[in-house]
């Protein structure tokens, strides 16, 4: 039996600092945040960021595979996972 993984949504926020770099956070997962030299940079470590979050802290993640897509590209973004 091949057992499909099921997709979770979750809202990110990016945000340009000073120096240029973009830092994105995901406020549903308290500590989940990243940063990247571009937003694309920026959502690809996020991404790896949630991955490593769930399966740390949730054991239903930890025994099936993780992926991470882009909904959306802007301020405010989703992926889903």
């Amino acid at each position: 039996m091949i057992t499909r993984a099921s997709t979770t949504e979750f809202h990110v926020t990016i945000e340009e600092d000073e120096d240029g770099v973009f830092v994105v956070s995901c406020p549903s997962l308290p500590g989940c945040h990243s940063q990247g030299v571009d937003v694309e940079d920026a959502l690809a470590n996020i991404k790896s960021a949630i991955m490593l979050y769930l399966k740390h802290t949730d054991p239903t993640y930890s025994r099936m595979p993780v992926e991470v897509d882009v909904i959306a590209t802007d301020a405010e973004t989703s992926v889903a996972v």
